[in-house]
């Protein structure tokens, strides 16, 4: 199965989406700030990374392109809160600038 790091300030929602992989056989590594994940991620180039768009101590999108630069090919899945047309709108074009091959925003 695959590695798969979470980069989240959010205990709860880490230990939620970690409960659901390991159920399915996937092995979670999981970070709480931008610096440590880049950290796990370049010991353990995991598979998959799930990143918060709204981690506190960095801005999401600054970590997604710090991992870039260390892969450019790296799997990676952004997630947040948008509660408008134009945050969605200006989430997909800045995922889009950082080499998105799909990108998909729904309101809640």
């Amino acid at each position: 199965m695959a590695n798969i790091l979470i980069i989240d300030d959010v205990p709860a929602s880490v230990d939620v989406m970690a409960e659901m992989l390991v159920r399915e056989g996937h092995t979670v590594l999981k970070a709480a700030d931008g610096a440590n994940g880049l950290l796990v991620f370049r010991r353990h180039r995991p598979d998959l990374t799930f990143i918060g768009v709204h981690v506190r101590q960095d801005r999401g999108w600054e970590i997604v392109d710090n991992l870039r630069r260390e892969d450019d090919g790296a799997r990676i899945v952004v997630s947040g809160s948008l509660s408008t047309d134009d945050a969605r709108k200006r989430a997909a074009g800045r995922a889009r600038s950082l080499f998105a091959r799909r990108t998909a925003c729904k309101g809640f």
